[in-house]
């Protein structure tokens, strides 16, 4: 570990930063834009590219994919959309010659923070929701990143402060919330949609011709599959570093959890962090899915008819699909808010919805004998303002044409 610190440093400071200086002499194409996502090809950066591809047909804008690995970089070939291989000769010369680069988690993972100078840097970014990040957060790691002034971290840690010219947010709390988590000025903030929640905000027609358009058999599969039950559970919890086999804590008899959602003729999908452990037994049972960590969960999340999370942003996205449910499945509450201690807003008052704390309680809420009084819809509808806005008037094409009026 430690000698894998020393090569990256040696990197950064005779290959890295010597590639950066030169970056900023180099004469850069307005009109060559490059777009990319650190897990291939998902998140925000995906549902742009494809939404820039087919509304700019006519226009003068190259916007193309720089995919990391080969599998995407196929796939994409495959699709007839613009993509080079980062690792090669000409992506790096379209890295050196971009004017504009376009990410979901930032520069330096999804493009290249080393080939960045003079760039133009627009932020999708990757979820809204409760949580602090950035500069904001209270992780000894994170803020190791952020703040420390030791100058062997400035050097390491350099690439992880950059702040972009252009900041995708979603409503004025969002604003006030980037700003500060990037130390950016509000001047930069662009308010509009997150481009996978316009996916899904999409009808139906528009939605499957996307799917048999875009997306690969397995996914199509998938969806095919759900259409034979009366109902579809997605279970995606947050990751916890303390917890890495989510199960041992969660106490599920999984046998137990399959036969009522075989009663009920339900169905129930996992989403875990690709970096969980879990038993390979449990991919047996007829009616649990364990959604492989290389399929965007987007596509099928559409089709779904109930979110379990517990402090996910995933959440947020969910509210925007009305008559869905949301239930909040935050078994480890106490111990969460102690530990983690980094949740910007207050759990309960900024995630309405249905409560379960038990097992037992939720297998009551799959039978259908769950208890639950509280008519949280008019608190949704509230959380869904203040964290989106008037979302229904917002486009990526308003993103695209204030990039453009920014160059």
């Amino acid at each position: 570990m430690f000698m894998l610190k020393i090569k990256k440093l040696l990197f950064y400071i005779f290959i890295g930063y010597p590639i950066y200086i030169i970056s900023f002499l180099i004469k850069r194409d307005h009109d060559l834009w490059l777009i990319g996502s650190k897990d291939g090809f998902r998140c925000n950066s995906k549902y742009y590219f494809i939404s820039h591809i087919n509304s700019s047909l006519n226009s003068k804008i190259k916007l193309y994919w720089i995919a990391k690995d080969k599998n995407t970089f196929n796939k994409l070939t495959a699709l007839s959309l613009p993509c080079v291989y980062k690792y090669s000769i000409k992506g790096f010369i379209f890295l050196l010659k971009a004017k504009v680069y376009i990410t979901s988690y930032g520069t330096q993972f999804d493009l290249s923070f080393w080939t960045s100078g003079n760039v133009f840097k627009c932020y999708l970014w990757h979820g809204v929701g409760i949580k602090n990040i950035g500069y904001l957060s209270k992780k000894e790691n994170i803020r190791r990143m952020y703040h420390s002034k030791n100058i062997f971290n400035i050097v390491k840690y350099y690439p992880y402060r950059e702040k972009p010219n252009l900041f995708l947010s979603t409503s004025p709390l969002m604003n006030k919330h980037f700003s500060e988590a990037f130390n950016i000025d509000k001047k930069n903030i662009f308010e509009g949609l997150y481009p996978r929640c316009e996916f899904l905000l999409s009808s139906k027609d528009d939605v499957a011709s996307f799917i048999n358009k875009y997306e690969d058999n397995e996914i199509k599969g998938i969806i095919n599959q759900l259409k034979c039950y009366d109902k579809i559970y997605f279970y995606m919890p947050t990751w916890r570093s303390n917890k890495k086999n989510i199960f041992k804590f969660l106490n599920w008899d999984i046998e137990q959890l399959n036969d009522i959602l075989i009663k009920n003729n339900a169905f129930l999908i996992l989403k875990l962090h690709p970096m969980s452990e879990y038993e390979k037994s449990i991919i047996e049972y007829s009616n649990i899915m364990i959604l492989n960590n290389n399929i965007d969960p987007y596509p099928i999340l559409y089709y779904t008819d109930t979110l379990i999370t517990d402090y996910s942003s995933v959440y947020f996205d969910y509210i925007l699909l009305k008559n869905k449910e949301l239930v909040l499945y935050p078994f480890d509450l106490e111990e969460y808010t102690n530990e983690e201690d980094d949740l910007a807003f207050d759990y309960k008052e900024y995630t309405p919805g249905i409560y379960i704390y038990t097992f037992h309680d939720l297998l009551e809420f799959i039978d259908g004998i769950y208890s639950n009084n509280e008519d949280s819809s008019r608190k949704i509808n509230e959380i869904r303002n203040i964290f989106w806005g008037n979302y229904e008037s917002k486009k990526s094409i308003q993103l695209k044409e204030k990039i453009e009026k920014s160059l």
